[in-house]
């Protein structure tokens, strides 16, 4: 029963969205010009979606799978399981926010609790393929989130990889 499509989520006029942002190479300064802009997203379902029988809709995605929206309980969950793109989303500097709301905010002053060695682990093994700069610009890579993130704190690094550049 899924009785939410993407175009509801994407109107302004939403009170479902709590949250929307940009995020992929946009998010790390990596965009080229034929680069398309990618977008994060978490809403909110009305309690008849969690009492229905079969399972809540977990995610809306465009056909191109690049512009996403997740269920509230589904984003809390990939953030607990230290899924790196939710973590970037939960850090996203602020001229990467579109919407933001007071739920979110609350989420937000309490999104040091997803960053644990898990995170570290995870985040770094899919931060350090990337690289810090291109030809023409610095970039907000991972490897520079993974510092701001503190996860270098933990000195968790998968083998072969060391502490992230500050």
């Amino acid at each position: 029963m899924n009785d939410i499509s993407f175009e509801e989520l994407l109107s302004p006029a939403s009170d479902r969205v709590i949250f929307r942002g940009i995020w992929g190479s946009h998010a790390y300064g990596t965009n080229t010009p034929e680069s398309d802009r990618d977008t994060i997203g978490v809403f909110m379902m009305e309690q008849h979606h969690y009492l229905a029988i079969g399972d809540p809709v977990r995610q809306i995605a465009d056909a191109g799978n690049d512009n996403r929206f997740y269920a509230l309980k589904n984003y809390l969950e990939l953030a607990a399981s230290a899924n790196p793109n939710i973590l970037d989303s939960l850090f996203l500097p602020p001229d990467c926010i579109l919407k933001t709301t007071v739920y979110w905010q609350m989420l937000q002053e309490q999104r040091r609790i997803f960053i644990s060695r898990q995170a570290s682990k995870t985040y770094c093994e899919y931060a350090m393929p990337y690289p810090e700069t291109t030809d023409e610009q610095p970039v907000r890579s991972r490897r520079s989130l993974v510092s701001i993130l503190g996860l270098a704190a933990h000195k968790v690094y998968p083998s072969g990889m060391s502490p992230p550049a500050a």
